[in-house]
């Protein structure tokens, strides 16, 4: 040709590079990493941040930077229907599942199988069940045992005295957990006390709430207290009193020789020490207190030749 031809090949090494070639560029509107939209243009050289090749459109929605492929999705699981959840399930998709949140919702629900089990349920107390899910099987219970006795009548036994327990004047106390223990103050009484005595039953549950009422006891001399004054072994002497390693008992002349029997009673009527003893010069030894408390004591003294009897009230130091 008399005329050069134009040279307008951009790169003659490159067949992909010549004019009018169509170049093309992903559009990511939302700037979540994936492309919404294609946009193209025409050039000889690669435009910077295009290429040859359309890339793929996989954005679902290109406005919303937290829904794109492979986004996970979260939906809370409510297995008894009370509004509360117990687990989460999961999915992976684009576009937000109907149910699905971008984050995982509270799972607080502690029971997810019993409809009656959620956070700020009412709460029963002392079923051993966390209906209200903060974590106790059971809160704090304050309520008060409810505290009923009945009066009763006792009598003093031989060596006048008598004792009782709580349930000796419990008349159906109650409590809305359980009760753990009843007291009852004073428990134990003399000759001194015959008539009418007031005694204080205390009662207390379990987290230690505790109540207290009072009970009218009456105390009763019996028989045999009356037989002790017919048959009173005159002139006994017991000594020293209070004592404290010995005892010593001195009878009249008309017991000399007689086999005496000594037993030692507390003051709940329990026989602490149980001997006999001979009367050979009128005067008996009594050392065996090696295990016996300090405490005050009741002695009955009987010679068995005769039956006759006698009981003191004696004080251990």
């Amino acid at each position: 040709s008399l005329v050069a031809p134009a040279a307008d090949d951009c790169d003659d090494n490159d067949a992909n590079e010549f004019p009018g070639q169509t170049w093309y560029a992903g559009v990511d509107a939302d700037g979540d990493g994936f492309f919404g939209s294609i946009t193209t243009t025409t050039a000889c050289d690669q435009p910077t941040g295009y290429l040859l090749v359309a890339p793929a459109i996989d954005d679902c929605d290109d406005n919303d930077a937290n829904e794109f492929p492979g986004q996970t999705w979260y939906a809370g699981v409510d297995n008894d229907g009370d509004g509360f959840f117990g687990s989460i399930t999961t999915t992976t998709a684009c576009e937000q599942p109907t149910g699905y949140l971008l984050v995982a919702p509270a799972t607080d629900d502690c029971d997810d199988n019993d409809a009656a089990i959620y956070p700020n349920a009412t709460e029963i107390l002392c079923n051993g069940i966390d209906e209200n899910c903060n974590g106790m099987e059971d809160d704090i219970d304050t309520i008060q045992p409810i505290c009923i006795t009945n009066d009763i009548i006792i009598e003093l036994d031989e060596f006048g005295v008598a004792s009782i327990v709580a349930s000796d004047i419990d008349n159906g106390s109650t409590d809305n957990c359980s009760i753990v223990s009843m007291n009852v103050s004073p428990n134990s009484f003399d000759i001194n006390d015959i008539g009418v005595n007031t005694v204080i039953l205390t009662v207390t549950d379990g987290n230690n709430n505790s109540s207290q009422c009072t009970a009218i006891v009456e105390v009763t001399s019996n028989a045999l207290m009356v037989e002790q004054e017919l048959n009173n072994i005159e002139n006994i002497d017991l000594y020293p009193n209070p004592f404290e390693n010995k005892l010593t008992v001195r009878l009249p002349q008309g017991f000399l020789g007689d086999d005496i029997h000594i037993e030692l009673v507390d003051m709940l009527g329990r026989t602490v020490l149980d001997l006999t003893k001979h009367n050979s010069n009128g005067k008996i030894e009594v050392v065996e207190f090696t295990n016996i408390e300090v405490a005050s004591y009741f002695v009955k003294v009987t010679s068995l030749a005769t039956n006759k009897f006698i009981i003191r009230k004696l004080v251990k130091k």
